[in-house]
């Protein structure tokens, strides 16, 4: 079982070091309504988190030596509560996590017959996720995409905690297919976009609850501040069990692995990352308009996580007249329906496929580049982590250790750390994973560079 009390302060509940967590309860609410605490059975479980999901997963591991799916009747129609937290060493207050998740299946099953032991695992969602199965809607619509999703949110699904909800540019009158209120609200979110044209995320956090908010939003430094760093390191520095210790561990990188997508130029070719060629077909005038995407010349790299871009103006695709990467928009081509007159005789208002005109290429290009590098990084359990924060990586230059302590002693800390690695990402994923001890598995993605490629 999780280890329930562990590097906590004795007869407290504070946290000695950022690994550990305290559990409440963790409670399951069979078909009859009837109530049993099942920590002692569980031996781990993770609540998983993603900007690319309105809702949250629950999965929980548990060890039945007490017949207990029998007893309690598990059919797959269960609610699990869960109440966790801790205090932080400086903390006065108690960090106070309390979660719902319908039961959705029992993926794994096995028996240890030598034991007499049988092992399954639990998986659940957020109430509005799993609601939202449940219903069909379809409405007519007018007004900001933001406000629309919102209420399907509020009105449909009637989600406990609405969180950040930032406003679209977007706005159309239409009407709503026939859909789950999820799927409409992803429907939706396809046409969501600020004033730079910048993609919209629709996510649910561990504390925050649903949130709608813009890409520039989450990049911007105003909106959302760096976090915290985080160093990657081998020893520790400060003694153990005092409050230097607790922040150092809790800044530390305790595993990584990366998924270098610097040859991205191939594979994003298709989607338009950095060239395209968008064609606009009004059914209503019968004429067609086309955008060329020219990566280099639209994109604004102060509207990026590190200030820069990825592409060199230097590089040449090996061709006769030899194009930089920005100029073969030929190498995709989308194209649209639109009708002007829709709703309007003057073409004042817009539709669903209208949205995109001349903005197309700008929106394909920021959500394909955000993947330029992917990181996934463990560190320390964090109940304030979240999808959608910004974080620094310091992660120290492959050198030989003798050159790494002279450029310590001369007090050149910028070349210390591996600038193609280091540097501002967003949080795109976050796993709470509590075991014996309590960490959050990151997925880090970024749009740009610390240095400028175009520099000389």
């Amino acid at each position: 079982m999780p280890n329930v009390r562990a590097n906590v302060k004795p007869n407290t509940e504070k946290a000695l070091t950022p690994l550990a967590y305290v559990i409440r309860a963790i409670t399951l609410i069979n078909h009859k309504g009837e109530k049993a605490d099942i920590q002692n059975i569980v031996t781990d479980f993770s609540i998983t988190e993603s900007l690319y999901s309105a809702g949250m997963m629950l999965r929980l591991s548990i060890k039945d030596t007490a017949n207990f799916i029998e007893e309690y009747q598990l059919i797959g129609q269960e609610i699990i509560e869960v109440n966790i937290g801790r205090h932080d060493y400086t903390s006065p207050d108690w960090i106070d996590v309390k979660l719902k998740f319908w039961v959705t299946e029992y993926p794994v099953y096995g028996r240890d017959r030598q034991h007499n032991t049988q092992v399954y695992s639990i998986t659940g969602i957020t109430q509005h996720a799993y609601a939202s199965q449940f219903k069909i809607i379809s409405r007519g619509i007018s007004g900001l995409v933001s406000d629309e999703i919102r209420r399907v949110f509020e009105n449909d699904v009637q989600t406990p905690k609405i969180g950040t909800w930032d406003k679209t540019a977007s706005r159309f009158s239409g009407v709503l297919p026939l859909l789950h209120p999820l799927d409409a609200a992803y429907w939706l979110l396809r046409r969501a976009y600020d004033d730079q044209s910048a993609p919209f995320f629709l996510y649910e956090t561990l504390r925050g609850g649903v949130n709608l908010s813009s890409l520039t939003n989450l990049i911007s430094k105003e909106k959302n501040p760096i976090y915290r760093t985080y160093n990657d390191g081998r020893y520790y520095s400060t003694e153990p069990g005092s409050i230097e210790d607790f922040y150092e561990r809790l800044n530390r990188i305790y595993t990584i692995a990366s998924d270098f997508k610097l040859s991205k130029v191939l594979p994003t070719v298709a989607n338009g990352a950095y060239a395209s060629s968008n064609a606009y077909l009004d059914i209503a005038t019968k004429t067609i308009k086309t955008e060329i995407f020219d990566y280099q010349k639209k994109l604004n790299s102060a509207n990026t996580l590190n200030g820069n871009t990825v592409l060199s103006d230097k590089f040449k695709v090996p061709m006769i007249d030899e194009p930089k990467i920005s100029d073969t928009f030929n190498g995709f081509t989308e194209y649209f329906p639109t009708n002007s007159l829709s709703y309007s005789s003057d073409g004042s208002i817009f539709n669903y496929h209208t949205l995109m005109v001349n903005r197309a290429g700008m929106y394909n290009s920021k959500v394909e580049t955000l993947d330029t590098i992917v990181h996934d990084v463990t560190v320390a359990g964090d109940f304030n982590m979240c999808s959608g924060k910004k974080i620094i990586l310091q992660v120290p230059k492959s050198i030989d250790p003798e050159e790494f302590e002279i450029s310590i002693l001369k007090g050149n800390a910028d070349e210390l750390y591996d600038r193609t690695i280091s540097g501002i990402y967003l949080v795109t994923g976050v796993v709470h994973q509590f075991s014996s001890q309590y960490f959050c598995k990151l997925r880090l993605k970024r749009d740009s560079f610390t240095y400028d490629v175009n520099k000389s």
